[in-house]
C-alpha cells in the first residue's frame, strides 16, 4: 500500500511540472515565430530594394577574384617554365664536362626512314634531332639531349598536379628538340608520322616566335595564342621562356603545352552560372538567359559563349574557328553585333579590362560584370539576369510563410506528443530508479546463495541502493577473478590454434595441382612447396592463357597467420586475373597488381613475384620479376644460367611504378628452377648457407632424370642440409621443353 502512494505522489509532481515547462514552451515559440515572420518580411523588403546594388557589387567582385584566382595558375606556369628554362640553361653549361652521374642513356636516338632525322626508341621521351650531317648525332649533342631528358623526366609529378598540362618540351638551336608527353594525348607513332610530315614547320613555329608575339629581353616567358599542335592535334596554349648565351641571344626554348579544351572548361566552370558554353571544350547550352559567362581574347574574338546567346547578342550563327599563321582564332567577334549596345558593350570590355556594365536585351536588364586574365590577356565575362533577383525574392517570401505555418503546426503536435511521453516517463521513474534496483539485489542475493559468484549487479538507483550493489559485487570479485583469468588463457590459446588452422587450409586450397591438361609431350611441369611451419608465406601458380601459351608464377609474401594468408590469397587472384588481362606482357600484368595491393595498405604487407609466360610452341619465355631473386636455366648438355634479376621493387609499397619484359628461347631439353629463398639461405648446424652454386650443381648433376625426382632430390638435400633446423618455406616450379 506504502509503495502505490509513493508511486502516485511521484507521477503527480512530474506530470504537473512537465504541464507548466510544456505551456510555457509554447508561449515563447510562439512569440518567436512572429519575429521570424517580421523578420523575413524585412529581408525580402531590403532585398528587393537593394536588388541593383548588391548584384552589381557582387558580380563585379566574382569577376575579380575570378581572373585573379586564373591569373595566378597562369603565372604558375610562367614560374615553372623560368625555372626549367634555367636548369636547362645551366645543363648546357655542364654538358661539355658531364659528370659520372650525368651519362646515363636516357634516350637511344636512332635514324628515322634512312633520312637526317633521328629519333629516341626508348618510351616516355620523345626526342629528335635533324641535323645535316650524315654520320649520325655528335656526342657533344647526344650528351645535351641525354642531360635535358633526365633533367625533364624529373618534373613528371607536374602531370599528375595539373591534368591540363600535356607536355614539357625544349628545342634548340642545333636542332633537335626533347619532349615528354603526356600519356593521355600523344602516342609515339603518330608524333614520328607528323615529325616525317611537318619537323620543318614544328622547328620554325617555336624558334620564329619573336616574329609572331614580339620578342623582349625583359621579359622572361612568353604565352602563345591558342593554336592545333602537329604532333598531338589537339587545340593547344603555350608558355616557353627562352635559354640566353653569354651575348642574350636565345640558344634554345623551353615551354610548356597546356590542354586549350579543358584551360577553358574550367574558365566556364562556376557553382553560380550552370550554363553550358560553346567553345571547343563543350557544345551545348541552358535554354534560359538567367545567367551566363562568356570569354573574349584582346582582339575581341569569341573564345567561349553559349550557342544560345548568339542570338540574344545579336550575332551571326556561330562559325569554325580558323588558322591564323598556326594559330587558332574563331572567325567571330563580339563587335560583329547588330546591336548598337553590344558593340559598344565589346569596346568597353577592350577598353577598361575591368568593370561593370547594364545591358538591356529582349526587354530584359542584365549585369555584365568582366575582368581581364593577365598573361592570357583574355576577358572573363560573368551575365545575370538582374529580375533573377526578384523571382529569388519573392520565392524567399513564399518560403518564409510556408515555413512558419509548418513550424507553428509542428510544434503543437510536438507538444502534444511531448506531455504524453512526459507523464508515462514519470510512471517509469520511481520502478527504474527504486524498484528494479532492489528487485536486483533481491536476485542476485539468490543467485549466490546457490553459488554462483559471477554475478554481477549493476551500481544503479539512489546513493543509498548503488552502495548497496556496490558492496554486493565486491563480495564475489575475488572469486571470480581466477575464473576470468583461466578463461581469457583459454580464449588467446584457442584464437591462435584456430587461426593458424584456417590460414593453412587456405594456403593449402590456393595451390594449384598438376592435372591432365599440364601433361604434354611438349613440356614437363612439376611444382611443390614445404612450409617451415604449419603456415607458409610462400606459394606457387601455373595455368593456360591460351591454347600455346602458360603462365607461371612464384612468390613470397611478408608475414605469417591470417593477414599474410588472405594477402597471399588476394594476390594470387588479382595476379591470375591480371594474366588473362595482359597474356602478352607480365610486367603490366605486376603493374596493375602492385596499384591494387597498395590501396589501404594498413598492415604494410608485401609479396615478391616472378611470373614468366612461356610459349609452349616457339619455346620463348618472357618474364618480369618484382622484388624476387632470380631463376636457373639448366641446358640439356649441362650448361646452366642464373637470369630474371630486372632491379624492380616488390609490390605492395609505392603505387604507380613501371616494371621491365625480357625474354630467353628455351631449346630441346632445357630446364628453367623457379625458387624461393628458403633454398638458396638455409642453414646448417655449422651457420653455412646452402647458396645458389650448390644449388645449380645438383640441378646439372640431376637434369636427366624426370623432373618431380628432380624437385624430390633438390627438397631431400636442403633437408639433409639443415639436419632438421628449417627457419624458411621450400618452394619449387621445374619446367623442360621436351621437344
Amino acid at each position: 500500500m506504502l509503495r502505490k502512494r509513493k508511486i502516485k505522489l511521484a507521477v503527480l509532481f512530474i506530470s504537473l511540472l512537465t504541464v507548466i515547462l510544456v505551456l510555457l514552451s509554447m508561449a515563447l515559440s510562439s512569440v518567436s515565430l512572429n519575429y521570424v515572420t517580421e523578420l523575413g518580411n524585412v529581408a525580402v523588403a531590403t532585398d528587393i530594394k537593394n536588388n541593383e546594388n548588391i548584384s552589381t557589387t557582387l558580380f563585379k567582385k566574382i569577376a575579380y577574384l575570378s581572373s585573379k584566382e586564373y591569373s595566378n595558375r597562369f603565372n604558375e606556369f610562367n614560374d615553372v617554365v623560368v625555372i626549367l628554362a634555367k636548369q636547362v640553361k645551366e645543363e648546357f653549361s655542364n654538358s661539355t664536362n658531364p659528370k659520372e652521374s650525368d651519362l646515363n642513356n636516357h634516350i637511344k636516338l636512332e635514324r628515322y626512314k634512312n633520312k637526317n632525322l633521328f629519333v629516341n626508341t626508348k618510351d616516355n621521351i620523345n626526342a629528335i634531332y635533324w641535323g645535316k650531317g650524315t654520320q649520325g648525332v655528335p656526342n657533344s649533342i647526344s650528351q645535351k639531349m641525354n642531360s635535358i631528358s633526365g633533367l625533364i623526366a624529373t618534373h613528371s609529378n607536374l602531370f599528375i598536379k595539373s591534368l591540363n598540362i600535356t607536355s614539357i618540351w625544349v628545342f634548340a638551336a642545333e636542332n633537335f628538340a626533347v619532349i615528354y608527353p603526356h600519356r593521355f594525348f600523344y602516342n609515339k607513332q603518330d608524333t614520328l608520322n607528323s615529325i616525317e610530315k611537318d619537323y620543318e614547320n614544328y622547328k620554325k613555329f617555336y624558334l620564329k616566335q619573336k616574329d609572331i608575339i614580339g620578342f623582349q629581353k625583359t621579359t622572361t616567358a612568353f604565352w602563345i595564342p591558342p593554336y592545333i599542335d602537329i604532333f598531338s592535334g589537339n587545340i593547344t596554349i603555350s608558355v616557353y621562356s627562352p635559354v640566353l648565351n653569354s651575348l642574350g641571344k636565345p640558344v634554345a626554348f623551353v615551354g610548356i603545352d597546356l590542354n586549350f579544351k579543358k584551360t577553358v572548361k574550367n574558365l566556364l566552370a562556376s557553382n553560380i552560372l550552370t550554363n553550358e558554353h560553346s567553345s571547343p571544350a563543350a557544345e551545348n547550352i541552358d535554354d534560359k538567359y538567367n545567367g551566363f559567362i562568356f570569354v573574349l581574347n584582346k582582339n575581341g574574338h569569341i573564345i567561349a559563349l553559349p550557342n544560345k546567346c548568339y542570338e540574344l547578342f545579336s550575332l551571326p550563327k556561330r562559325t569554325e574557328s580558323r588558322l591564323h599563321n598556326l594559330v587558332l582564332d574563331s572567325q567571330n567577334k563580339l563587335s560583329d553585333s547588330n546591336n548598337p549596345k553590344v558593340k559598344k558593350l565589346s569596346q568597353k570590355i577592350l577598353k577598361l579590362g575591368f568593370g561593370t556594365a547594364n545591358l538591356n536585351l529582349n526587354n530584359q536588364n542584365y549585369v555584365i560584370s568582366f575582368s581581364k586574365i593577365k598573361f592570357t590577356d583574355w576577358s572573363l565575362c560573368y551575365v545575370l539576369n538582374q529580375n533573377s533577383f526578384s523571382r529569388l525574392a519573392s520565392k524567399t517570401k513564399v518560403e518564409i510563410t510556408t515555413s512558419v505555418k509548418e513550424m507553428k503546426e509542428r510544434f503543437a503536435s510536438i507538444s502534444l506528443l511531448f506531455l504524453i511521453l512526459s507523464i508515462g516517463l514519470a510512471v517509469l521513474v520511481f520502478n527504474i530508479f527504486f524498484l528494479k534496483p532492489i528487485n536486483r539485489i533481491r536476485l542476485g542475493i539468490k543467485k549466490m546463495g546457490y553459488g554462483d559468484f559471477d554475478v554481477n549487479l549493476e551500481e544503479g538507483g539512489t546513493f543509498e541502493i548503488s552502495e548497496l550493489a556496490m558492496a554486493f559485487n565486491y563480495l564475489g570479485e575475488e572469486l571470480t577473478n581466477y575464473m576470468d583469468s583461466l578463461k581469457t588463457e583459454v580464449k588467446a590459446r584457442q584464437a591462435v590454434e584456430t587461426e593458424v588452422s584456417i590460414a593453412s587450409d587456405l594456403q593449402k586450397s590456393i595451390l594449384p595441382k598438376i592435372t591432365n591438361e599440364f601433361v604434354n609431350d611438349n613440356f614437363s611441369l612439376f611444382a611443390t612447396l614445404k612450409p617451415a611451419k604449419n603456415i607458409s608465406g610462400d606459394f606457387y601458380d601455373f595455368f593456360y592463357l591460351t591454347k600455346n601459351k602458360i603462365a607461371l608464377l612464384i612468390a613470397d609474401v611478408s608475414g605469417k597467420g591470417i593477414h599474410a594468408a588472405l594477402f597471399m590469397s588476394m594476390s594470387k587472384a588479382l595476379l591470375k586475373s591480371y594474366c588473362f588481362s595482359e597474356p602478352d606482357d607480365p610486367a603490366k600484368v605486376l603493374e596493375k597488381t602492385n596499384n591494387y595491393l597498395c590501396i589501404d595498405n594498413e598492415y604494410k604487407m608485401f609479396v615478391t613475384v616472378f611470373l614468366a609466360y612461356y610459349d609452349i610452341k616457339t619455346g620463348e619465355l618472357t618474364y618480369a620479376n618484382a622484388g624476387h631473386h632470380g631463376s636457373l636455366l639448366v641446358a640439356g648438355d649441362g650448361k646452366n644460367d642464373n637470369f630474371g634479376l630486372l632491379d624492380n621493387a616488390l609490390l605492395g609499397f609505392f603505387p604507380d611504378l613501371e616494371f621491365n619484359t625480357e625474354s630467353r628461347l628455351l631449346e630441346k631439353d632445357d630446364l628453367i628452377v623457379m625458387y624461393t629463398d628458403g633454398i638458396i639461405e638455409a642453414v646448417s648446424p655449422a651457420n653455412e648457407e646452402y647458396g645458389e652454386k650448390r644449388l645449380t650443381d645438383l640441378i646439372v648433376t640431376n637434369r636427366n632424370l624426370n623432373i618431380d625426382e628432380i624437385c624430390s632430390n633438390v627438397i631431400d638435400d636442403v633437408e639433409i642440409f639443415e639436419e632438421g633446423n628449417r627457419f624458411d618455406d621450400i618452394t619449387l616450379i621445374v619446367l623442360k621443353r621436351n621437344r
